[in-house]
């Protein structure tokens, strides 16, 4: 059987708490705690590949009315269609990812959908949390759709990228390593041009040399797949 091995800081989940008992607030110390925070909800997915696991996206978990949510990206669970799609929710242990599946829908190809939203209404045993590596659902609460203007505000994504999430075949042992990405939103103007609705979506622009590693390093982002 094959680890996983999870390089996270330690962190505490209440990041309001904390910060709302300092008077004055350092933006790069809220970055950094946000970062944190969000990898405990995020997970890298994995199919097989010749017997090894093979990153195939990052998704995280929402919990809404007693019920949980995987969300990831819809070409990642075009993947489900032929393969197993799992993750880990202890340092040897696998759960598929199994649940009803919604897509967002495309007219001539995934590469036309730019939403490309995926979720998983999940089922069966061992559902979130997962406290042997750090993992957790995050309250649907939290997420805040409507909340206007998207000018103006520090946006920070969490994800797993494949070229730095490799097997190592003489350890058996999978490096989850997360990297993450901050930045502020496009003019809400500009959003009608790819086909978003600010009430609805969050589009940021892509600026590869702002990027932090699981360290906390900034370091140029992987280039994104999919």
């Amino acid at each position: 059987s094959h680890e996983v091995r999870q390089l996270l800081a330690p962190v505490s989940l209440d990041v309001r708490r904390r910060l709302s008992k300092s008077r004055k607030i350092d933006l790069a110390a809220v970055i950094d705690e946000a970062i944190a925070t969000l990898t405990h909800f995020s997970v890298p997915l994995y199919r097989d590949e010749r017997g090894r696991p093979f990153l195939s996206g990052t998704g995280f978990f929402i919990r809404l009315n007693g019920d949980v949510y995987f969300v990831t990206a819809a070409h990642v669970l075009d993947l489900a269609d032929d393969a197993r799609l799992y993750f880990y929710s202890g340092p040897k242990t696998l759960r598929d990812l199994t649940g009803k599946r919604i897509r967002s829908k495309y007219a001539e190809s995934r590469k036309s959908d730019l939403i490309d939203i995926g979720i998983v209404k999940m089922s069966g045993h061992g559902l979130p949390p997962y406290p042997e590596v750090e993992k957790y659902p995050m309250d649907a609460k939290y997420l805040r759709p409507n909340h206007r203007p998207r000018e103006g505000k520090n946006y920070v994504i969490v994800g797993y990228p494949h070229s730095k999430n490799r097997f190592d075949v003489v350890k058996n042992v999978v490096n989850a390593l997360p990297y993450a990405y901050r930045s502020d939103s496009i003019p809400e103007n500009e959003y009608s041009k790819y086909g978003a609705n600010p009430d609805k979506h969050i589009v940021l622009p892509l600026d590869r040399k702002v990027g932090f590693d699981s360290s906390g390093r900034r370091v140029n982002i992987p280039r994104p797949e999919g």
